[in-house]
């Protein structure tokens, strides 16, 4: 009988620890299947665009692309938000990176086309680029995602509605090794 764990994780510290409980079921129960339950009470609408910061944060975080600080892209810049600025515009209180503004204009535009949350983050977290950037990260969040780690959907609710909170479950089964890309 296979190993079913499910895991309630919101931002950095939920992200970490499902990290390292993959990596210690890699090694003693390979075959456990693992869901994960992310928040999205804070999920908000920002200019147009559909911002999940906590599915964000466990998406890059197990992808193994996640910014130092532990939030955002590694590699990460922010003209367009500088340019914002410059223009008057943008969020005093929030900086977006342009890598993760792309995965912001990615899922709003999944969804306006009508596909649930659930649908749009395993295909965010599958999909590649076609960036050619020295340090192609968007491609090594593609293929680590795709390499070592089965997303599918999990016990999940979607939240249509911009104010409306909701859980979202990203399944991970555990049968390949985690990604030495990961730390801890």
């Amino acid at each position: 009988m296979t190993q079913q764990i499910t895991v309630l994780a919101g931002g950095v510290g939920g992200a970490r620890f499902t990290r390292g409980l993959l990596a210690h079921l890699g090694r003693t129960a390979p075959s456990a299947e693992v869901t994960v339950v992310v928040n999205t009470g804070d999920d908000l609408w920002l200019d147009g665009l559909r911002v999940c910061p906590d599915l964000d944060t466990v998406m890059y975080t197990l992808g193994g692309v996640i910014g130092e600080q532990g939030w955002g892209r590694s590699g990460e810049t922010s003209r367009v938000s500088a340019e914002l600025h410059a223009y008057g515009l943008g969020w005093d209180w929030f900086t977006l990176g342009d890598l993760d503004l792309g995965t912001h204009i990615a899922r709003t535009e999944l969804l306006r086309s009508g596909l649930p949350l659930s649908a749009v983050t395993p295909s965010i977290a599958l999909s590649g680029t076609t960036s050619t950037s020295p340090t192609d990260s968007n491609t090594a969040f593609a293929n680590a995602m795709s390499s070592s780690r089965q997303f599918r959907p999990g016990a999940m609710a979607d939240a249509p509605a911009p104010t409306s909170a909701g859980v979202f479950g990203m399944t991970r089964t555990t049968r390949a090794p985690f990604s030495s890309r990961s730390s801890m």
